[in-house]
């Protein structure tokens, strides 16, 4: 039995003491939650097994996934479920003094020790582990300070390994970003990726959240229902922190709007109910106590209530994180931006649309939907208006693409390129990839033999062959539709014109009287 004195140190960690109650499922990512639940009873309870096969009990972690997707949030779910102690360590917190000092005795890092030592005497346990890729090579940190950090985590990964319940959660966007020795698979052996989510987990994750606001009120549920849906429809590439940013966005217009009329107010107090004061998981993309500022402290102080029309604005005038390094929003028109052509926009706005919103009848009937399409005729005929008319309209993403300006002087760079544009498509599905001028980067192989060509190098042949492996869905690209535009059809390669590809050829010609 010790004394207390001035000298003893009291650790409280808050990371044990959250509440449960109130925690809203991760939309649709039960089936990861799941996952990673079960990896961790599966060493808990199985070890002697492991240990009679002579098979490495695997209990290092890596859980990857874009900035904002919930990756820690879904590691503390798992860790209450299986009631394991957390101790959250961030590199960047450890080591921003000295950064700032510019030490160069980064010698003492005994703070690394301390949270694995405190893991170990509270097995079973949980280190989660953040910002290790700011020790990289490539991350400008001090070496003495980086060579003596990755060597404390190597030495107290490496016991926390031979110890019995003591897992090591590390928290990355990409498993490349790491410093290289926590690359190999003997160090961190086991990965869980927290993906994008589409539509319908999107959906799940709005109509839990709300129906738990709400208390499962059958009075609030077809307006909770008809939010959810078009808010998912319209939020593709979304991830939990930009839902929660979005929620913030309408909720604020709907305070500056002094524009409403009783009627609306009336519709959209339900709504103020569920978003003002609530508190909500960060894995849900939800709004926190903090949401309204200091702007929501009574609700019957707010004179504007949000609305759907709110939500409108803030869908508008936000962007998903993840639409970055691309522009991704078609520019808005409407149909009577471009006259004439009444029977071509039907039919390609027929052939973009159905196979995203009506999936279920072509898989009833056994037919493969669409996933191309080429719009081929002569120039001035604004197959690009028409393209980009029709994306507005059909409310998917546009990634818009000029062929000759994708090629790039560096070897490999073009091809990268190009593999990014699919990544970024996949990931803001449904999209709605548009390629101006393809018969540039999908021109017939041998196409061309002066010295000037692309092809004179191989260079055509590897994009085309890139472009090709991408639209054959090596990686599947389901919700992402390829258009492209050519006033030069017969360069195109045939490989281009088969099924799966752009198996769907338009062609746009000069406009009629009528037109």
């Amino acid at each position: 039995m010790g004394v207390i004195s001035e000298e003893t140190i009291l650790d409280i960690n808050l990371e044990t003491l959250s509440q449960q109650g109130g925690f809203i499922a991760h939309g649709g990512m039960e089936a990861l939650e799941q996952d990673i639940s079960k990896f961790m009873v599966d060493s808990l309870q199985r070890s002697d097994a492991y240990t009679r096969l002579n098979i490495p009990n695997r209990r290092a972690v890596i859980v990857t996934g874009v900035a904002g997707s919930g990756k820690k949030s879904i590691v503390r779910t798992c860790c209450r479920k299986v009631g394991l102690r957390m101790f959250p360590l961030s590199l960047a917190r450890t080591l921003s003094d000295r950064e700032i000092m510019e030490s160069n005795q980064a010698t003492d890092l005994s703070y690394i020790h301390i949270v694995f030592e405190r893991a170990l005497q509270s097995a079973p346990s949980a280190v989660i582990l953040q910002d290790l890729d700011i020790i990289a090579k490539d991350r400008g940190v001090d070496s003495t300070l980086q060579s003596n950090t990755v060597s404390i985590l190597c030495q107290e990964m490496e016991r926390a390994s031979q110890a019995h319940g003591v897992f090591v959660f590390v928290i990355s966007k990409h498993r490349g970003n790491l410093p290289e020795v926590f690359q190999k698979q003997d160090l961190i052996q086991q990965e869980f990726h927290l993906p994008i989510p589409v539509k319908t987990q999107r959906q799940v994750m709005l109509e839990g959240l709300l129906n738990h606001m709400a208390n499962n009120s059958s009075q609030r549920n077809d307006v909770i229902t008809s939010i959810a849906s078009s808010a998912a429809q319209r939020t593709s590439g979304y991830v939990a922190k930009d839902l929660r940013n979005l929620c913030r966005s309408a909720l604020l217009h709907s305070l500056r709007d002094k524009g409403q009329n009783k009627e609306t107010k009336a519709d959209s107090g339900k709504l103020t109910q569920l978003l003002t004061g609530s508190s909500i998981s960060p894995a849900t993309g939800a709004l926190d106590e903090t949401v309204t500022e200091n702007a929501c402290e009574d609700s019957g102080r707010i004179q504007t209530l949000p609305c759907w029309e709110d939500f409108v604005y803030a869908i508008e005038t936000s962007k998903p994180s993840q639409q970055i390094e691309f522009e991704s929003l078609a520019t808005p028109r409407g149909r009577s931006d471009y006259g004439g052509y009444a029977s071509l926009k039907r039919r390609v706005l027929r052939t973009i649309l159905w196979p995203i919103t009506n999936p279920e009848t072509f898989k009833r009937m056994g037919v493969r939907p669409p996933m191309g399409l080429l719009l081929y005729g002569p120039s001035g005929c604004v197959k690009t208006m028409l393209v980009q008319t029709l994306a507005s309209q059909s409310n998917m993403n546009f990634i818009p693409v000029k062929g000759p300006e994708i090629f790039s002087k560096y070897l490999g760079e073009t091809e990268a390129t190009l593999r990014r544009l699919f990544v970024m498509a996949r990931q803001i599905a449904p999209c709605i990839l548009f390629f101006d001028e393809m018969d540039s980067i999908g021109s017939k192989r041998g196409w061309g033999g002066d010295a000037d060509s692309h092809g004179s190098n191989g260079v055509s042949e590897r994009v085309l062959s890139t472009l090709l492996n991408e639209m054959d869905g090596v990686e599947e690209r389901a919700g992402v539709f390829v258009i492209g535009c050519t006033n030069q059809p017969g360069a195109m390669d045939d490989a281009l014109l088969r099924p799966g590809r752009l198996d769907q050829l338009i062609y746009v010609g000069y406009p009629t009287f009528q037109d």
